[in-house]
């Protein structure tokens, strides 16, 4: 999981081909501007099963056409977390 899947490719081990089955590769995604720069990214780097945390979701995002296989979301904790609307996370599990 990073917030900066543009490195990935640069990282992978040799033999990597595919993926291998037991690695996940992932990115976060808060907001729509996020989740519109890193998807194609992420999606574009050789994985068998490629995941966005959309943790902490501070907005309504639209999924789109080109999806991975695992979206994650919720909200922040802490003392000040910043809020979360529930009607983001149904929409995104609606999307899914």
């Amino acid at each position: 999981l990073t917030k900066r899947p543009e490195n990935i490719s640069g990282m992978l081990p040799k033999g990597w081909g595919h993926g291998w089955n037991n690695v996940w590769m992932g990115t976060s995604a808060e907001n729509q501007r996020r989740w519109d720069e890193r998807l194609p990214i992420l999606l574009a780097t050789p994985a068998v099963i490629h995941f966005v945390s959309a943790e902490p979701l501070l907005a309504p995002i639209d999924i789109g056409p080109h999806r991975p296989d695992w979206v994650i979301t919720g909200g922040e904790s802490g003392r000040q977390p910043r809020p979360v609307k529930v009607t983001w996370v149904r929409d995104i599990r609606d999307q899914c």
